[in-house]
């Protein structure tokens, strides 16, 4: 019951979210009229990253709030700002009925929607992983990933039939709102959904064995450790390891994370020394303590959701631009017999080729330069149906390897997605702006497949990586810190790369070098999580000895 709230209320979530970045090109004609038009949109794709930018400060509230409170609360709390922001954005006027003031309410509305989607995913994984049974948490903490993937899915059916169906006129008379305008009846029906389900096991076994204070934690002890006894998976922070050495008489295990704190290889000494300095209030809520007894956990998942957050939006969103856009000519245009011929390597910058059906070349066909960018649009709505089905496709191979990772390893199918990746991104990106529809969809296909195999093991070892106490606040710090940075701005990145280079294929370099980084945190990461296991279970062992 709590995997089918959490996981149809997040379909509702992302289709009302990534609409925006779809109807992008109408958006930026309406609030921004001084850009450059439908050649790339850059003012709609900086609100886009101004929403990115905003989900780390929604994380950290909602974190709070679900670290506290509950993390039913903070999802229904999430859930209806989202409704209300995305259903305003539906009614303000535009910059020809308000002037200025349009694209400033448009600003203040998506950064509303951006602080309510940096609560709600993490928030959805962290229920979900949480609630499931211990050898399906992989699995169930997938769909939370698969369902995002759903939603932005329909973004793109929705956009594709908005402009199958409306003239360009009409979208930008009222097409463009309706999406908008359901915000507050789907909104509704997730509140509804939510309502029913009940808090996750471990946070209703905490609330019934300790009083309310405990959830704020014990501010006088370096770490907070009357928070995290007798929960399961608390992983001690060097601070824990060395008052356990000093407040037990018979000998103990030396941890094998205390060198890095004496030779300060993991930064925490900063940290904690900065939150020593604040209110002892302060020093007790959630996000404080993780900062200072998993400061290098959360830099890692941070590096690790870099190459997740960058490789799923520019799938999601850049292809239409790449295909439309940028490539000269269009993806599925004709080229004259002089261009460069269409490979998986290569995409002409040639601008002169003709359309055979406006004409043929030799007796006054019509040119690219001499067509409206509007008519480009409504000539080859076939770019978005691509789109649409290929993006569908990683809502069945998120589950799928949500599967494996239950079967064989959370850590090494994600491993062994992030190495796919690292091989496959320079020739699929070079494929995608080929020019050619057949390599595009290769292109596509490949980078989805590994970006799925990612997506659907990475929610169950965000998870696993954090104590419970600290859990929410932690992962909406660095899953939507890395959003923000990479996911955000991925598509202007691409752009900015394909417009210096004239190419696809670099942008799979920056893609790949990327993917190597980040497989580089998760191997340190995964060292890290088995050193604290170990020491442990050295500590159990112990405990019963000395008993």
């Amino acid at each position: 019951r709590v995997t089918v709230a959490c996981v149809a209320a997040n379909v509702l979530v992302w289709f009302e979210f990534g609409v925006f970045s779809f109807l992008a090109p109408h958006i930026e004609t309406l609030f921004f009229p001084a850009s450059s038009g439908l050649e790339v949109p850059l003012g709609a794709l900086i609100l886009l990253g101004g929403s990115f930018a905003s989900r780390p400060v929604g994380g950290i509230l909602f974190g709070h709030v679900g670290d506290l409170h509950g993390r039913k609360q903070a999802l229904i709390t999430c859930i209806i700002g989202l409704g209300l922001s995305t259903t305003l954005i539906g009614c303000i006027p535009t910059y020809a009925t308000a002037g200025l003031a349009a694209p400033v309410l448009l600003a203040v509305l998506r950064i509303a929607q951006g602080m309510c989607v940096g609560g709600e995913l993490v928030g959805s994984m962290v229920h979900t992983v949480e609630s499931a049974p211990t050898d399906r948490q992989v699995y169930m903490g997938s769909l939370c990933m698969a369902s995002a993937s759903v939603g932005l899915t329909l973004a793109s059916a929705t956009a594709l039939c908005l402009r199958s169906s409306l003239t360009s006129d009409q979208m930008l008379a009222f097409g463009w709102r309706i999406p908008f305008l359901f915000g507050l009846l789907l909104v509704a029906l997730a509140v509804w959904m939510r309502k029913g389900i009940d808090e996750s096991y471990e946070f209703r076994r905490a609330s019934n064995r300790n009083t309310p204070s405990r959830f704020r934690g014990n501010s006088s002890s370096g770490s907070g450790r009357a928070l995290s006894a007798g929960l399961p998976e608390v992983f001690p922070d060097t601070a824990d390891i060395e008052a356990c050495q000093a407040a037990n008489d018979a000998p103990q295990p030396v941890s094998p994370l205390a060198g890095s704190k004496a030779a300060g290889g993991d930064g925490s000494e900063t940290i904690v020394a900065l939150s020593s300095s604040l209110p002892a209030a302060i020093q007790g809520w959630p996000l404080v303590r993780g900062l200072r007894t998993h400061f290098l956990e959360i830099l890692l998942v941070f590096l690790v959701v870099s190459i997740f957050a960058t490789s799923t939006w520019i799938l999601f969103t850049w292809p239409p631009t790449l295909y439309q856009d940028l490539m000269k000519p269009p993806i599925g245009y004709p080229r004259l017999s002089n261009s460069t011929a269409s490979s998986p390597f290569g995409n002409s910058t040639n601008p002169s080729y003709d359309f055979p059906w406006f004409g043929n070349g030799d007796d006054g066909g019509v040119r690219r330069s001499e067509i409206s960018e509007s008519a480009i649009y409504e000539q080859k709505p076939d770019v978005w149906l691509m789109h649409t089905l290929v993006c569908g496709l990683q809502s069945i191979i998120i589950p799928l390897s949500g599967l494996l990772g239950d079967a064989y390893g959370n850590v090494k199918i994600l491993s062994l997605g992030i190495f796919f990746l690292t091989i496959v991104a320079i020739p699929s990106l070079a494929a995608m702006g080929s020019g050619s529809w057949f390599w595009a969809i290769v292109g596509q296909i490949l980078l989805i497949a590994c970006v799925g195999i990612i997506a659907g093991n990475i929610p169950a070892w965000m998870v696993k990586t954090f104590p419970f106490e600290i859990r929410y606040s932690s992962i909406a710090l660095s899953f939507n810190s890395a959003q923000a940075l990479f996911g955000g701005f991925a598509g202007m990145s691409a752009t900015y790369v394909f417009k210096r280079t004239g190419q696809s294929g670099p942008v799979g370099v920056c893609l790949a070098a990327l993917a190597a980084f980040s497989g580089t945190a998760l191997l340190f990461s995964t060292r890290r999580s088995r050193m604290r296991a170990a020491f442990r279970r050295e500590q159990r062992r112990m405990r019963m000895n000395s008993g």
